[in-house]
């Protein structure tokens, strides 16, 4: 039972609220940034060509944000101007594109079998703000104070933490009926583009509604949360105080 009670010890440590959980990864994502640019993996002796590639791709990962920014905006832009995101004949674009997408999603699914992963897939794309910051602040040269995490749940709204997302969210579906509505005075004439853009933008927006709602929620008075019991089959369970 080592790996069940080293389990159990690390029960509770993970953020509770949101505001630690950001603080947190700000200090990962830019910590992380540091390692690629002082220890670049690609040109680290001692490392096996795979080996490489791997770890230069978790680094890079957190530039992210600037292609996220840009993913969010362009439906955005379509529906407010009607400047496409991509030109290209539309068949031959989605004849590669669908293909592309599903084997995607399935190999995705494939190597996470049993897991849901979909919470993990909107925050990813939603914290797109903070991997941008992370990567001003190393470029830059600011320096990032160490807080450490609180071990217990902070109370408080944390709005302010996420008004990026907020505003993009609020963007987009004043997007998106700025252009049915363009649709139906007539000075809005692509429907195919229409659809597209707007079945787009309200994917981003189910996407960024998870650190939305990250940010208001308020846990129950008087409930503890207890972790998945697949984790522990045992049934054995330590609560943060019994842990110690």
């Amino acid at each position: 039972h080592d790996l069940a009670d080293a389990g159990h010890e690390r029960i509770g440590l993970a953020p509770e609220d949101l505001g630690s959980a950001l603080g947190q990864r700000l200090r990962w994502a830019a910590g992380t940034i540091q390692v690629l640019l002082r220890q670049n993996p690609l040109v680290r002796s001692g490392l096996t060509i795979p080996q490489r590639v791997q770890y230069f791709t978790t680094m890079f990962s957190y530039f992210s944000g600037f292609f996220t920014l840009v993913y969010l905006l362009s439906p955005v832009v379509y529906l407010f101007t009607g400047i496409p995101p991509v030109v290209s004949y539309a068949g031959e674009f989605l004849w590669r594109l669908i293909p592309f997408q599903l084997i995607n999603k399935i190999m995705f699914q494939f190597s996470t079998w049993g897991m849901d992963t979909w919470r993990g897939e909107q925050y990813s794309l939603a914290l797109f703000p903070l991997w941008i910051q992370s990567v001003v602040s190393v470029l830059s040269g600011a320096k990032l104070g160490f807080v450490v995490t609180p071990k217990t749940r902070q109370s408080g709204v944390y709005l302010n933490l996420v008004w990026p997302q907020l505003a993009g969210a609020i963007l987009t579906a004043l997007a998106v009926i700025y252009g049915w509505v363009g649709f139906a005075f007539g000075w809005v004439t692509g429907l195919t583009g229409l659809i597209v853009n707007s079945f787009w933008g309200v994917y981003n927006i189910v996407m960024l509604s998870s650190i939305l709602r990250a940010a208001v929620f308020r846990a129950p008075q008087g409930v503890e949360f207890q972790p998945p019991a697949h984790l522990f089959p045992d049934g054995e369970v330590r609560t943060r105080a019994e842990a110690g």
